[in-house]
């Protein structure tokens, strides 16, 4: 994915010499952040030698001996891939549903992220 972890720890692979290309389900590197951000960061990136397949999903993957097989569905249809290593970066998701939070008032909505207000509190007095 190409957010903030799969761009750093493929930044640091196509500095250390590997061609990387770097498949996303969005249509756009950072999804979420300020537009100028994100077509700026994929600028930086792609001049760093790395490749974007943006639009895109991997419906499979097959591990081979030496390499992985990946197969990319994406705007111009379905295509394969062969990769030597295979890095897996696709988000993050709260974890809190085992802290008690509804026990001191705490709301969360429903994906497990505590809500808060425009000040970015939440409604429980105190936390």
């Amino acid at each position: 994915g190409a957010g903030v972890i799969g761009l750093e720890i493929g930044s640091v692979w196509a500095r250390l010499g590997a061609d990387v290309t770097i498949v996303e389900f969005t249509d756009n590197v950072l999804n979420g952040f300020d537009q100028d951000v994100c077509k700026e960061t994929q600028k930086s990136m792609q001049k760093q030698g790395l490749k974007f397949m943006l639009s895109s999903k991997v419906t499979a993957a097959k591990a081979g001996k030496d390499n992985v097989v990946l197969e990319i569905e994406g705007k111009n249809g379905t295509e394969k891939m062969t990769a030597d290593k295979l890095l897996v970066a696709v988000g993050r998701k709260a974890n809190t549903d085992k802290l008690g939070l509804e026990n001191i008032g705490v709301k969360t909505d429903q994906h497990g992220r505590i809500e808060v207000d425009s000040h970015y509190q939440t409604i429980a007095k105190n936390i």
